[in-house]
């Protein structure tokens, strides 16, 4: 699987787009990203389901790995504070222009 992810969330503009290469298998998926210039990446492992609205969505459980702890990459992370792990659900959206 390949395609392109935007965020709303952290460093980049919400007009920022990553690529995304990942894997399916039946209602599985797995997908990552590195954020670039941001110096940092996530994956994201998770199941195909129906929301309660009958929408197809994704939920998922991802870690964020980053070097630095500040905006201006002076201060690089210690490795027990690199990484971030939560869980999201996720919605097919239409691109806005």
């Amino acid at each position: 699987m390949t395609g392109t992810y935007c965020s709303i969330h952290g460093q980049p503009s919400p007009e920022s787009e990553f690529p995304i290469v990942g894997f399916v298998n039946d209602e599985l998926i797995a997908f990552v990203t590195s954020w670039g210039k941001h110096c940092s990446m996530t994956s994201w492992s998770g199941r195909f389901f129906q929301s309660e609205d009958g929408k197809p969505s994704i939920r998922t459980s991802w870690t964020l790995v980053r070097k630095f702890a500040d905006r201006a990459h002076l201060q690089e992370n210690e490795y027990w504070e690199s990484f971030i792990t939560y869980a999201g659900t996720y919605f097919l959206c239409e691109q806005f222009e």
